[in-house]
């Protein structure tokens, strides 16, 4: 039997499949991107990874992973997203631009991670690359992050007289504004926490805003209070050692000392709620930038 004929008609056929699955593959670069704009990000991953398994065009490969790599960004998944950049990077053959897509994932991947010098690092490198846009935005970014509000309004004011800012310079006008608020954000002193609670008991909560909390501490308090008055005609009664005296006298002082702390806490907290609240809009604001563009 001649097999020549078979291996010839064999070899079409999967000639003929791959060519139909790279077609087909390079027809769904679209509805993968669809995905990604509805933040469907795993089903993006899949659709991504089917182009470059059937796709021979480098670019286009090295496109699907940059598009991998950032649905797992903002999926939180910045360990997947770092391991594909790496990859991505240690195969070579990236031009410049493509580097500094890797450079400006990366630093976003260690913003996420709350890494700031680390993502410092990776956007100064997109700067010096000659990207500026997205590394100068992401910079002033994590001055806001640092409390370094004039730095970050500088930052912004670089980015708006950057070519690629564009259609975006309005919106980037308003998230200098914001930025401009920083400093003026509404805060509780702890050291008046802590005198105001040492003074009257719950008095520091409810300058901090915990009025239920205030309640309980003065209550608390004022009841052991009660209490150890009450050993104390007790003991004197009897003439004794006072030790119920002196015991209700350290129990006092425990919940006391405690509702002192707990009040340092509360104006703790106070602050760091309205600057996370603050910051959870200018994170917003940046990041819709990006993805308006991507």
């Amino acid at each position: 039997m001649n097999r020549k004929p078979t291996a010839y008609a064999l070899l079409l056929v999967l000639m003929a499949c791959v060519f139909s699955g790279s077609v087909g593959a390079d027809c769904k670069l679209d509805f993968a991107e669809s995905l990604m704009a509805e933040k469907d990000y795993f089903r993006a991953i899949t659709e991504f990874k089917k182009i470059k398994f059937f796709c021979a065009d480098e670019s286009l490969r090295q496109f699907c992973d940059l598009k991998i790599s950032e649905a797992y960004l903002w999926s939180n998944k910045y360990d997947l997203s770092i391991s594909v950049l790496g990859s991505l990077a240690s195969l070579g053959g990236l031009n410049e631009k493509r580097m500094q897509e890797v450079d400006i994932l990366l630093g976003l991947n260690y913003l996420g991670m709350r890494v700031f010098p680390t993502a410092q690092g990776y956007f100064n490198k997109a700067l010096d690359a000659g990207s500026s846009f997205f590394p100068l935005l992401y910079l002033a970014l994590i001055d806001a992050e640092d409390g370094k509000w004039l730095e970050s309004e500088k930052r912004l004011v670089l980015a708006m007289e950057t070519p690629e800012a564009g259609p975006y310079r309005s919106a980037i006008e308003e998230l200098r504004s914001t930025v401009r608020r920083g400093p003026s954000l509404e805060s509780r002193s702890t050291f008046l926490a802590f005198t105001l609670s040492a003074a009257v008991p719950g008095a520091g909560q409810l300058y901090t805003g915990h009025p239920v909390d205030s309640i309980q501490a003065l209550l608390s308090v004022g009841a052991l209070s009660f209490a150890t008055y009450g050993f104390y005609l007790y003991d004197s009664s009897r003439r004794d050692s006072y030790l119920l005296t002196g015991l209700g006298i350290f129990v006092t002082a425990l919940f006391h000392g405690a509702n002192i702390y707990g009040a340092t806490r509360t104006a703790e907290y106070f602050n760091a709620k309205q600057k996370e609240d603050f910051l959870a809009s200018v994170r917003e604001s940046v990041f819709s930038i990006w993805l308006e563009i991507q």
